[in-house]
């Protein structure tokens, strides 16, 4: 539930309550208990929220590639934390080598455009910099896929064509998603 974005777009911070306390959360024995009861995943996607806020994130995915397996764990992020991220995944790769495994940049505008569109002054900055960390990763496992996903809504509908350019350029990104935002 936590995020360090204020998306307009976005259902999950719509849904939370800022008031309620972290023990709302649930514990990393709690979701021990979830992922004993799923058996084997193919696919196992995190979401938030921004999922790097969880300090015990690291654990979280090495406890579900311990007893669950994916194939796939995807990391979806706004990329906000650059060090914070390239860290944890530098660690989730050395725990996670027969596991594909990838993290989806969240890039919904170029420059200013994605920063007023996530009211994160500052935002796009940051992403480029978790861009070019997690870049460099990709060498050394070969089990990393780098992908962006761009949340399609009202705020970026006449700058899709600049956006998907944009995205064409960046170096090493193996996948470019387009999601459409909920409407009410």
């Amino acid at each position: 539930r936590k995020c360090n974005a204020r998306c307009p777009f976005c259902f999950y911070l719509q849904s939370a309550d800022p008031a309620q306390p972290d023990s709302t959360e649930l514990t990393l024995e709690e979701i021990g208990k979830v992922s004993q009861s799923l058996g084997s995943l193919l696919w196992l996607a995190f979401s938030g929220g921004e999922i790097f806020l969880r300090k015990d994130f690291v654990e979280i995915s090495r406890l579900f590639h311990r007893q669950n397996r994916p194939a796939i764990m995807l990391y979806p992020t706004n990329g906000m934390l650059p060090q914070l991220i390239h860290d944890s995944m530098a660690q989730i790769l050395r725990q996670c080598k027969d596991s594909v495994v990838v993290v989806k940049l969240s890039l919904d505008g170029v420059g200013a455009a994605h920063d007023a569109l996530r009211c994160t002054p500052g935002g796009f900055d940051r992403l480029m910099q978790t861009h070019g960390l997690l870049a460099g990763l990709l060498d050394g496992h070969p089990n990393f896929e780098l992908g962006i996903n761009t949340v399609f809504c009202s705020g970026n509908q006449d700058r899709m064509d600049e956006i998907i350019e944009f995205v064409r350029g960046l170096d090493r990104i193996r996948t470019h998603t387009i999601s459409l935002a909920r409407g009410n």
